[in-house]
């Protein structure tokens, strides 16, 4: 196999963005870039050109960014600007080719959403990937991660100024974001009253941070099913500790990078693999020598020697070895 560098191959962002990825957003304000805003990934990044999602050209880009290869990235996430719940949309991101940072430009609300069909200009951000970790990687279950996503979009509220001071104050040392667990290695023994409130907080009023980890904590209880309710908090405590209603997003970055999650501020150059047949020339068998030769004739049309045969009667036996390869 030889490893081919394909056009525009550092946004290949097919092979580092997956269902339960974190896109992390960065505002161009310094409050903005404090406070910072995430979205889950739902659905496998595919492959766009401008033109496709943006014929009327609403969304403003250098022309030496027409052509570039975009991204539609189907995502869920809770805005103040949004009013019913969790936004479904699909987000559309591209890659500079110079730095290989990423950049959202514009979203568009899906068939469940108000505004159907509507291409939504927002101000260009910049995108940090926060992969989930290599233990869950590639081995997610399809229709139990469906069926969390879909649950949390069907019982989502709207955004929420008390969950965000909450969340605030747990941010600057007043309070705690994360779940109590005992240590690694240790069983967690958790009565139904502790399992009934983590549940809960699922479905409190939402900020951001609620929608990534309510989604995937529900994902741990339908994949741990039908097993005890241990096995799903066991899965809790490694990749997602956190409390669905008290989480800032800088707060959730820094306690899923100790989680093995991993953080993606650009995009490394990808090349992707491609076979390449090359063709194998016929190996060429030595041919016998003279003497073999000549010799394995005498035998065949005689039955022994001959007196026309250039070997006599009283020649030397022939090798053992060239009897065997020449003998019939």
């Amino acid at each position: 196999r030889a490893m081919e560098r394909g056009p525009n191959s550092p946004t290949a962002l097919d092979l580092l963005v997956a269902p339960g990825d974190v896109l992390f957003t960065f505002g161009s304000s310094a409050l903005a870039n404090l406070v910072g805003h995430v979205l889950l990934v739902t659905e496998e990044p595919r492959r766009v050109t401008k033109q496709q999602f943006d014929p009327l050209g609403i969304v403003k880009v250098p022309d030496a960014l027409q052509t570039n290869p975009w991204w539609a990235i189907r995502t869920l996430e809770s805005t103040r600007q949004h009013r019913g719940g969790y936004l479904d949309v699909v987000s559309y991101v591209y890659v500079d080719p110079v730095s290989h940072g990423i950049f959202c430009c514009g979203e568009r609300a899906q068939p469940a959403e108000a505004g159907v069909g509507d291409l939504v200009e927002i101000e260009e951000c910049r995108v940090e990937v926060l992969q989930h970790p290599h233990p869950l990687r590639g081995h997610l279950h399809a229709g139990a991660w469906q069926e969390a996503v879909k649950a949390a979009f069907i019982q989502s509220k709207d955004w929420s100024w008390a969950t965000g001071a909450n969340a605030v104050r747990a941010g600057l040392g007043l309070g705690e974001c994360r779940l109590e667990f005992p240590e690694l290695g240790r069983p967690i023994f958790w009565d139904r009253r502790k399992v009934n409130k983590l549940k809960r907080r699922w479905e409190s009023d939402p900020i951001c941070t609620t929608c990534v980890i309510a989604t995937w904590q529900r994902y741990f209880f339908n994949v741990a099913r039908p097993l005890p309710v241990e096995h799903a908090l066991e899965l809790v405590r490694l990749y997602m500790p956190l409390k669905a209603d008290e989480t800032m997003p800088q707060s959730m970055l820094a306690e899923l990078q100790r989680c093995r999650w991993v953080r993606l501020a650009k995009v490394p150059e990808v090349f992707r693999p491609t076979p390449v047949v090359v063709p194998v020339a016929p190996i060429a068998m030595p041919a016998p020598s003279c003497e073999a030769a000549v010799a394995s004739d005498c035998s065949t049309t005689t039955g022994g020697s001959s007196p026309d045969c250039p070997e006599s009667a009283e020649a030397p036996p022939r090798p053992e070895r060239l009897r065997r390869v020449h003998d019939p």
